[in-house]
């Protein structure tokens, strides 16, 4: 289990027992590569573990803007939180001790998870009229 971290426009989704707003699902074939985190599929959502997310939102210094946000419905994404994750990336690449570096596969999961955040957003903010970031 884990979270659901969507970037993209938001959308009223309707169904019998009522409506909600959601993010709406997207691939970009120019989103980089392997920012998934996981299978490197160029999509605009992500699903870390529980335990991971909360992790990386501490150790890059965003933990009061996406970690305090799970469960939640979607929220209008700014150019704020698009600085605020490049402003997280210079703050990570300064430290000496990559804690998201993972030696068995060569793969530092916060540098992976700061450009996914920072190439969807900027995509977001660019391409959508309701720009959102939503973590259920």
């Amino acid at each position: 289990m884990g979270y659901n971290v969507y970037i993209g426009q938001c959308v009223l989704e309707e169904s019998p027992e009522g409506w909600w707003l959601s993010v709406e699902g997207h691939s970009e074939k120019n989103a980089p590569k392997g920012s998934s985190c996981v299978v490197g599929c160029p999509r605009n959502c992500i699903s870390p573990s529980y335990t991971s997310w909360g992790k990386f939102a501490r150790e890059v210094d965003l933990h009061d803007e996406l970690g305090s946000q799970a469960g939640s419905d979607p929220r209008r994404l700014t150019e704020e939180d698009h600085a605020s994750f490049v402003a997280a990336r210079l703050f990570y690449d300064k430290m000496t001790t990559k804690s998201g570096y993972d030696a068995e596969t060569g793969v530092d999961w916060n540098n992976r998870r700061l450009d996914w955040l920072i190439w969807w957003a900027r995509w977001t903010l660019d391409n959508c009229t309701r720009p959102a970031i939503q973590i259920t």
